[in-house]
């Protein structure tokens, strides 16, 4: 898999083998995310952490736009935000903050596929992202290509 330089370089380098990984995880969530939505959770762990980390999935999948804390979401579970972190990671693949932000991703290469006339800017804002070099520098390492050249 090869992707543009960007800058002035105008050559062509290998997708380094951690944006395929975070890649794979953020599809691998995705499915995850999926599957949960659609068939009922398979009892892992204690029935009342499980509940608990049922309501944290649903708080984070409930403010995909919102700019939140692992303190925020441990609160909502009333859990303490290390037991959170944990066992919500045995259960999803990744924490909650790493499903915050792969979600926000999710997201934004839904606006920009199918809004293409929202510019990276305005994509940027509705995801949360103080300015669009943030979200850019994010998209890229978590996709392997830039917001603009995505929309294109």
């Amino acid at each position: 898999m090869l992707d543009a330089g960007g800058g002035n370089r105008n050559h062509l380098y290998p997708v380094s083998i951690g944006t395929k990984m975070k890649t794979k995880v953020f599809e691998t969530s995705i499915k995850r995310i999926d599957e949960i939505n659609t068939q009922p959770y398979q009892l892992s762990f204690n029935s009342k952490v499980e509940e608990r980390l049922i309501i944290a999935h649903q708080f984070i999948i409930d403010h995909p736009f919102d700019r939140i804390t692992i303190d925020d979401i441990a609160a909502e579970a009333a859990v303490s935000k290390y037991h959170l972190i944990r066992r919500f990671r045995d259960l999803f693949g990744v924490t909650p903050i790493q499903l915050h932000l792969l979600l926000k991703m999710h997201k934004a290469k839904e606006m920009l596929t199918i809004k293409p006339k929202l510019k990276v800017k305005q994509v940027a804002a509705r995801m949360g992202y103080p300015d669009t070099f943030s979200f850019s520098k994010y998209f890229k390492k978590t996709t392997g290509i830039s917001p603009g050249k995505f929309e294109t």
